[in-house]
């Protein structure tokens, strides 16, 4: 470090000849609307000791010699040093000297461009030059000086939305206001070398790290990410493109590829914190990071599957500086880039394919999507149908994990390689399989609408305008197979077939009790719920890829289509679809468990997730349903059968209680007993939900006895287990007589096996005592019909 002398700006001007203000910097923070009281100040100041000289410290610096320029590189003085050329240009124009400030300003043998650089932004730079080298600026009383410039044919639009272009303008304002009635700054400024001075500390040899460059600038403060990556990106780039190539590619970085993040981070300000310029540094970041990691995620395949077991880790890991040159050290992949920003440059609005990746965790469908997108803009641009249908592809495909995210985007390159210039719907209608990794399903669907499309007239547009449906999203050949006659496909048919169904969809969309009508009516024709893992299901109608694919996916690609094919056939177009489904259920005659759900829309309702568990016999009968609250056996659930006993035939209402006092009177008095508690015990194992029965209490001689019956379904029966003083008597030997007390009186329970007493007096009559009995069994003659719906 060498030792410090004095200068004034004039002399630091005169000495180097260009003084720049490098990457690692901030933007021109004093002219920012936050710092106006401290510009003030600092022009107050100034002005009050411009008489006598004024001296403003240290400022530090390197310096470098570039193409026989000396050059001074700032580290610190920034602000003082941007503040101090616009006072000097501000008095030249003022008065009319702007030759006099380009003498000293300005590099002459460069037209004039200015001495002062920014190398923070290309458009400060660029400002600056054009505001030094022109002489058509002339102040008017009652006009901002902004404004004035503002006006000038040479000032891009684009400007207003750099930074430190913005603080310049304020800085130049406040200037104005506070040395326009001086009548001699010119002279003041120009005619002493030493009215302003401050020391300047000279830093030898002082290497700009990467890690100063990441941590600092002149104040200590970090730079936005963005920031951080375009300087690098934009050094990086110089390695590969001639100096006007470079050039321009900065430019167009500066103004055109800023304002196309700057619209779209001005349309969303309301919903999120911070100002304009805050938001377009953070959709400009995740832009350039989503769209590198998906080249970065297909050139280094194996280091990322390696290394990490989510993309998500890889993310909070990495920033965008530590990975983007391994993918812009390759012309073709910075060329890509630059094509498709100058594309999205030419957008009115900005595309939903690129809304998703402008935040920092879009899904995995959403980066592969918008990698489709970019391949189809680059390199299929005449193909209108390249996105189509690789979104169908990718819409309908689990891509939930990162080797599926890996797979997915190494196969659509494969594809788009395969191609060679060829048109995507001759390339797959001819094929029995197109590419690797998505959904053979889903392929063969987009080879036979390829195939339609291509050969026929007129489904082109009806099958881009079905496929655009809410839910469907782009699967839709359940109804082109409704459609067909023999071998060959009738168009008015799929056209009906398909506004059917959007009328029973739309009617279903975000209303619970119409969903659950639809489940009931599509019961009445089969056993249309498709299994998810050991459960069956209703059916979802959420609209995640994920829940589509485990639920109503499955019935539009298997057998069970033919149950939604026979609702739609029996659907009148015209009529009021509540009342058609209604009437559906109002003519069905269902004699097995579907008879259950058809009848009693809560039972549906108790399954939250919609999920049910089947269990069969050795004869591969259904032994056991169980409704199930969440998805698993260790979560509450209950046994249809049993659950629809304690509904109806107790008729205990509201069914959401899950213990109901059960008061004997008048005819239903089971004498002398006053009461009986009767409860529903959901099961949260393997253990098996019952209805238990208790309150039969009894004193005979010197003992009170309390009994107890608890009710369990298991292979087509029901199970009464009886205990006494809560101790299990299926199996103890106990005296008849202990029991006598059954006799006297009666207990209504099952319409078909007249009622619990006389049926229990049956058994003790048989059975004197209860010896090896694991249980009492009995058969309901009829589960659950009308009658015993009524009783």
């Amino acid at each position: 470090m060498s030792n410090s002398n004095s200068k004034s700006i004039i002399s630091l001007f005169r000495e180097y000849d260009e003084i720049k203000i490098p990457i690692i910097q901030r933007d021109y923070a004093q002219g920012r609307e936050s710092a106006r009281e401290i510009r003030k100040n600092f022009l107050n100041s100034t002005k009050d000791h411009l008489n006598n000289g004024l001296h403003l410290d240290f400022i530090y610096g390197s310096i470098e010699t570039h193409d026989e320029k000396k050059v001074l590189i700032l580290l610190d003085g920034q602000q003082r040093i941007t503040t101090l050329f616009l006072l000097y240009w501000y008095s030249a124009i003022k008065e009319g000297n702007i030759e006099k400030f380009q003498e000293i300003f300005c590099l002459n043998e460069e037209n004039g461009k200015s001495k002062l650089r920014y190398e923070v932004r290309v458009s400060s730079e660029e400002f600056l030059d054009y505001m030094v080298s022109k002489r058509d600026v002339k102040f008017k009383d009652g006009s901002k000086p902004s404004k004035i410039i503002e006006d000038k044919n040479w000032f891009y639009l684009e400007w207003s939305h750099d930074p430190t272009i913005s603080g310049m303008l304020n800085m130049i304002d406040d200037i104005d206001e506070t040395f326009k009635d001086e009548p001699n700054l010119f002279d003041l400024l120009y005619n002493s070398d030493s009215k302003i001075t401050f020391d300047f500390l000279e830093l030898n040899n002082f290497g700009l790290t990467d890690d100063l460059y990441i941590k600092m600038n002149s104040r200590g403060k970090l730079l936005t990410p963005y920031e951080n990556f375009k300087a690098k990106f934009e050094k990086l780039i110089e390695k590969y493109f001639s100096e006007e190539d470079f050039i321009n590619i900065a430019k167009i970085f500066e103004k055109e590829y800023v304002d196309i993040f700057w619209k779209y981070a001005k349309l969303n300000r309301k919903n999120r914190e911070g100002d304009i310029a805050k938001l377009t540094d953070r959709y400009m970041y995740w832009f350039f990071y989503n769209f590198t990691l998906n080249l970065y995620a297909i050139n280094n395949e194996t280091g990322l599957h390696n290394n990490y077991s989510r993309l998500d880790d890889f993310v909070q890991e990495n920033s965008l500086v530590s990975f983007f040159e391994k993918i812009y050290n390759k012309k073709e992949h910075i060329g890509g880039l630059i094509e498709f920003l100058n594309y999205l440059g030419s957008c009115k609005d900005t595309p939903e394919q690129v809304k998703y990746i402008l935040e920092e965790n879009p899904t995995l469908w959403d980066r592969v999507r918008f990698y489709a997108y970019y391949l189809g803009i680059v390199k299929h641009n005449d193909d209108e149908h390249w996105y189509r249908v690789l979104k169908n592809l990718i819409n309908n495909t689990r891509i939930d994990s990162l080797e599926y995210y890996l797979n997915a985007l190494k196969a659509i390159k494969k594809f788009s390689d395969s191609l060679k210039g060829q048109k995507i719907l001759e390339h797959i209608r001819t094929k029995e399989k197109f590419t690797d990794f998505f959904s053979q399903n889903q392929q063969k669907e987009e080879m036979l609408k390829a195939e339609l499309i291509t050969k026929t007239n007129g489904w082109e547009q009806e099958i881009i305008k079905t496929e655009n449906h809410w839910y469907l999203d782009g699967k839709i050949g359940f109804l082109i197979e409704f459609s067909k006659n023999e071998n060959t496909y009738d168009l008015e048919k799929f056209k009906s077939y398909r506004d059917k169904f959007i009328r029973l969809w739309g009617f279903t969309k975000g209303n619970k009790e119409n969903q659950i009508l639809l489940y009931q009516t599509l019961l009445t024709k089969g056993d249309y719920l498709p299994e998810v893992g050991l459960n069956k299901t209703f059916c979802s109608f959420d609209e995640h890829i994920r829940a589509k694919s485990e639920s109503w996916y499955r019935v539009f690609e298997n057998s069970k289509k033919e149950y939604l094919k026979e609702l739609l056939d029996d659907l009148n177009p015209t009529n009021n679809i509540e009342n058609e489904l209604k009437k559906i259920i109002n003519k069905a005659r269902v004699e097995d468990w579907r008879k259950y759900f058809i009848k009693n829309p809560e039972y549906i309702k108790y399954c939250k997730e919609l999920q049910l568990r089947f269990y069969y016999n050795e004869e591969d009968e259904i032994d056991k349903i169980y409704l199930l609250k969440h998805r698993q056996m260790n979560g509450h659930h209950v046994e249809l059968h049993s659950w629809h006993l304690f509904n109806k035939c107790f008729g205990l209402k509201p069914i959401s209680d899950r213990k109901v006092w059960w008061k004997l009177e008048g005819k239903k008095t089971c004498k002398p007993f006053t009461y009986v508690e009767v409860e529903y015990a959901e099961s949260t194992s393997y253990e098996e939900p019952y209805i238990l029965l208790s309150g039969f209490k009894y004193k005979l001689q010197s003992e009170e006895y309390d009994l107890g019956l608890r009710i369990i379904y298991r292979n087509g029966e029901f199970h009464f287990n009886f205990n006494l003083n809560g101790k299990d008597i299926s199996g103890t030997k106990i005296r008849t007589n202990e029991l006598e007390f059954i006799k006297k009186g009666t207990f209504p329970m099952l319409q078909e096996n007249k009622n619990c007493c006389e049926w229990l007096i049956k058994q003790i009559s048989i059975k004197p005592t209860f010896r090896t009995q694991p249980s009492i069994l009995i058969k309901p003659k009829c589960t659950v019909n009308e009658q015993s719906e009524k009783g």
